[in-house]
């Protein structure tokens, strides 16, 4: 399951292309589990002689829209139910045509330390390697209407059996509005803690320094918290 056309879709590209919020949920003979869903691959990237973070902002594959949205667009491949497929070289920004006589500039890994360290981490969240996010292990998820439908952002769950370390949140917000005040709905009321901000300071010199740790709701499970452009959250309950 290709995930750059339906990103297109939440970047202003044609309405009617495959969007984020159904393309989630299809299945192969109704398993979760008999799909492949990644954010660029080797077809692509050979047939079209363009990777993810060259298409995301043509004027420069390594600035800082394209490290936003390259990000944003493996936090979604790597949080959505499947199995998650990564283009060699995606982790550090990796530009140009993939062919067998192009090799692969690995001082880029260096370069982008903080890029390939969120990819890290998003694959330590991914297999609940902290034990907070249990619900990315599961295909079961859910769709959560944003209180704001006209920006570009989408929230969605993902649980096991439910409850603290396995109720998952995952939030993203795919246009260039910096909010300081979002209102969110969390399907259970409390303390909800950001495990993953992918505008964090660490992963790139050139992100905004956004350090919200956590938030608690009302008795309604409401709450109202910084949303970064560009941005994709990951959230849950502690143990």
């Amino acid at each position: 399951m290709y995930f750059r056309d339906a990103l297109d879709s939440l970047y202003g590209k044609p309405a009617d292309s495959p969007n984020l919020v159904t393309e989630p949920y299809h299945r192969f003979n109704g398993d979760a589990w008999q799909k492949i869903i990644f954010a660029d691959s080797h077809d692509t990237a050979a047939n079209g002689s363009v990777r993810l973070n060259e298409a995301a902002d043509p004027d420069g594959g390594d600035n800082l829209s394209a490290q936003q949205r390259l990000l944003t667009a493996s936090a979604i491949a790597l949080t959505a139910p499947g199995i998650p497929m990564m283009l060699q070289g995606q982790e550090f920004m990796q530009e140009g045509a993939f062919n067998d006589w192009q090799a692969l500039e690995w001082n880029k890994a260096t370069e982008y330390h903080g890029i390939v360290l969120a990819h890290q981490h998003l694959i330590q969240h991914r297999l609940n390697t902290y034990g907070v996010t249990a619900g990315l292990l599961r295909p079961i998820t859910g769709h959560l209407p944003p209180k704001r439908p006209q920006y570009r952002s989408l929230a969605t769950t993902a649980w096991d059996k439910g409850g603290p370390g396995d109720d998952t949140l995952v939030l993203a917000n795919f246009g260039g509005d910096h909010f300081e005040q979002y209102d969110v709905h969390l399907p259970v009321a409390g303390t909800w803690y950001i495990r993953f901000n992918s505008t964090w300071h660490g992963y790139s010199e050139a992100f905004p320094d956004f350090v919200t740790e956590s938030f608690t709701t009302d008795g309604s499970g409401n709450a109202t918290i910084t949303l970064p452009s560009h941005a994709v959250l990951i959230m849950s309950q502690d143990n």
